[in-house]
């Protein structure tokens, strides 16, 4: 693509818009960069683009400043319905991605995972799979930008990206294996509704062609549904059901079935990954790299020792008898529900964060069940306990919510809850933004104060 001459705004400096900024200037653009922070708040990518000859308007009227562009390139997250972005689509003015520029450029086979759960474990899985087997870079919402790395990749290479539904949105091209782990109610604060979320979530799967493989989970009904919208063929996986074609438990052993020919993976016992959810991605993994030509020793070696991403049932320390697990990126009840379930001891959990407006019914139920303490902190702090005080009603069991006014202070309060043979357990349910830049920063936060107790 000719970048050469064109004036190009870029909505938002954040991870993957630095270096996007990087490679439109580099490529003749006159770049100007729009965001709603100051500059004090975005110093550590202005310190990565000093070199450059890049336009900043930044502040609460950056938006007014998107007229007289060629281009505009917006970053994953900004709301699509903010009225300045609808005025100027009303205008003609066409919206591009990252990810899209991406997929234009890229020379290499593009594996895509998304998904509302599950997706960093299935995209970690298959990037390490992949990697015995040939050159790989693994990124998207996880790892490195990909326009990082286009230089890197050649027509050989595969890539492996974790995609966001705001990096779907509005996409016009899908990869070569596409992959849906599952789809539960997430980013309801962005989107204007489920149903808008379902759509961005299947924009991976419309621009296939016959040739192309799409990877769903049978066990998903909305999932499932979405068969009909890809021209590709399509692959199952279950972990209730056995299925005519592609991955399942039987016996508890995982198998894949292709082509009328039967393999078994390993045994359920095998899989170091704690959690019926971890079945479900090591199924997904295996049976992409099986469908994009790995073998299956080379998968059975990733999948038989895997013990698992950061932030995701992290183990970080026992002290006194007590477990402390690290589950910073559940933040959606869904993914919350996963870790509780996953857990057999008793578990003192740390909830609560910024409100992406979806329900805590099912994830206050489940809590009653299988915890004997819960602190909650953050946005959310009273939805989360009302339902818990609710769900504990209708049970009639009693649990101690205990509210909190930061991370050490839930960490210390569960400490003195939590005797020997419990758990305690970071599984907010809820993103992280209302006090923290992500649930990285959350997550490594509450690992440090973990550590420093005595």
């Amino acid at each position: 693509m000719d970048f050469s001459g064109k004036r190009v705004a870029v909505v938002g400096l954040a991870t993957n818009n630095t270096p996007l900024i990087r490679y439109l200037a580099e490529h003749g653009a006159q770049v100007s960069a729009l965001d709603k922070k100051t500059p004090e708040e975005l110093r550590d990518y202005l310190d990565q683009l000093r070199d450059l000859p890049v336009t900043y308007h930044l502040g609460p009227d950056y938006l007014q400043y998107l007229q007289g562009h060629d281009e505009v390139f917006l970053s994953p997250g900004v709301p699509r319905h903010l009225p300045e972005l609808q005025a100027a689509a009303a205008s003609g003015m066409k919206f591009r991605s990252e990810m899209e520029l991406f997929f234009s450029i890229c020379p290499a086979s593009i594996i895509g995972i998304t998904g509302s759960s599950g997706k960093t474990t299935t995209t970690t899985l298959v990037g390490l799979i992949l990697e015995r087997c040939g050159h790989v870079r693994v990124g998207g919402n996880i790892g490195r930008p990909p326009i990082s790395f286009v230089a890197e990749l050649t027509p050989a290479s595969r890539v492996v990206l974790e995609l966001s539904s705001f990096q779907l949105q509005g996409m016009e091209q899908s990869p070569i294996f596409a992959v849906i782990t599952n789809i539960t109610p997430n980013h309801l604060d962005v989107h204007n509704d489920m149903d808008e979320y379902i759509r961005a979530k299947a924009e991976i799967l419309r621009h296939q062609t016959p040739y192309d493989h799409a990877v769903l989970n049978w066990d998903n009904e909305i999932t499932r549904s979405l068969a009909g919208q890809t021209p590709a063929r399509v692959h199952f996986f279950s972990r209730r059901e056995q299925l005519h074609e592609g991955a399942f438990v039987r016996d508890n052993r995982l198998i894949l079935r292709l082509n009328n020919e039967e393999e078994i993976l390993c045994h359920r016992a095998d899989i170091q990954l704690p959690g019926e959810h971890n079945v479900e991605n090591v199924l997904t993994a295996a049976l992409v790299c099986r469908l994009a030509g790995a073998p299956l020793a080379e998968i059975r070696a990733v999948v038989t020792k895997f013990t698992g991403v950061e932030h995701r049932l992290e183990f970080v320390r026992e002290l006194a008898g007590v477990k402390y697990y690290n589950d910073s990126i559940s933040t959606t009840p869904d993914r919350a529900m996963a870790g509780l379930a996953a857990i057999p001891a008793p578990i003192v959990l740390i909830a609560g964060g910024y409100d992406k407006h979806l329900p805590f019914t099912e994830f206050a139920k489940l809590a009653v069940e299988r915890c004997k303490a819960v602190m909650v902190l953050g946005a959310t702090a009273p939805i989360i306990a009302r339902e818990l005080a609710e769900a504990a009603s209708r049970t009639g069991r009693e649990l101690p919510v205990y509210h909190c006014g930061d991370l050490a202070e839930a960490v210390e309060k569960a400490r003195t809850v939590a005797v020997s043979g419990d758990v305690v357990l970071l599984s907010p349910a809820c993103a992280s933004y209302d006090m923290f830049r992500n649930f990285e920063e959350r997550g490594r936060l509450f690992k440090t104060i973990v550590n420093s107790l005595e």
